[in-house]
């Protein structure tokens, strides 16, 4: 089978996964890596179906592969790194529910419906791995704040305070959103939420306000030109008016001394006479 063909499983495995279907994602890998038993991005593939269908030990031996024929593979090694870890404290589970997964080239942000959100706080790193780009997570109220969690009840993290408080009103309102997983590392965790249902009494209230904050800045800015421009004009017709006088004196001053001379010489004609 020819690369182009190759290529075009992987790519169906990849679509597989997006859909929470590894275990069919997985026969598909398997059968690629039997012609080529080397294909690192096959390996990562497989050993993230095994990962998340929760065969630790599988991915952990996929993913040391990996390491060897790629000694500087970032991500294979991050990978051993938490499947040790999970593995250390007997948190392996027989499968996780990872719900519903869908591509990321849905996730569009809306201005006012939806939006990209970091999350302030996030979860235990063995968790926040084992989440799929496009999962599906939930919004739960939790006092002042907005907890975020996935299918399986496992702490992702925390919406920012000032949208919490936001959406925490609106949800009492009986306004409902959808969330999902749109980048996610050990360290870092953004989540895509959109507005699903708007109550008749929020109907005029944004979800997501721009952020009037930098209007304001922009407005103060524009002011600060116009105001410049401005004194620029007063500046210009003081000096203007300024020169103008200087020039009406000089004026005036030299018709002052002809007048003079002219007399002087009139005077002086008619003593000679």
């Amino acid at each position: 089978m020819n690369d182009i063909a190759t290529e075009k499983e992987k790519e169906k495995a990849v679509e597989l996964s997006l859909n929470g279907k590894f275990d069919e994602a997985s026969i598909i890998l398997r059968n690629v890596l039997e012609r080529t038993p080397e294909d690192t991005d096959a390996l990562l593939q497989l050993a993230h179906c095994n990962m998340q269908s929760g065969n630790l030990k599988e991915a952990q031996k996929l993913y040391k592969l990996v390491v060897r024929l790629e000694p500087n593979n970032l991500l294979a090694q991050k990978k051993l790194l938490v499947i040790t870890s999970l593995l250390q404290k007997n948190l392996q589970k027989v499968k996780r529910n990872c719900g519903r997964i869908i591509p990321i080239t849905y996730l569009i942000e809306e201005p006012g419906k939806a939006k990209i959100v970091r999350l302030s706080t996030i979860g235990k790193t063995e968790d926040i791995s084992r989440l799929n780009i496009g999962e599906e997570v939930f919004l739960k109220i939790r006092k002042r704040k907005i907890e975020v969690r996935d299918a399986d009840s496992n702490f992702v993290g925390y919406l920012p305070d000032d949208i919490s408080k936001r959406l925490t009103e609106l949800m009492n309102g009986e306004c409902k959103y959808e969330a999902f997983i749109f980048v996610v590392d050990k360290n870092e965790c953004k989540i895509f939420v959109r507005e699903i249902k708007k109550a008749h009494a929020f109907s005029s209230v944004s979800s997501f306000p721009l952020d009037v904050s930098l209007l304001h800045e922009e407005e103060e800015e524009e002011e600060e030109e116009e105001d410049s421009l401005d004194l620029d004009s007063e500046d210009t017709i003081i000096h203007t008016e300024e020169d103008l006088t200087s020039s009406d004196r000089t004026k005036r001053k030299k018709t002052e001394e002809e007048e003079e001379e002219e007399e002087e010489e009139a005077d002086y004609n008619e003593y000679e006479e």
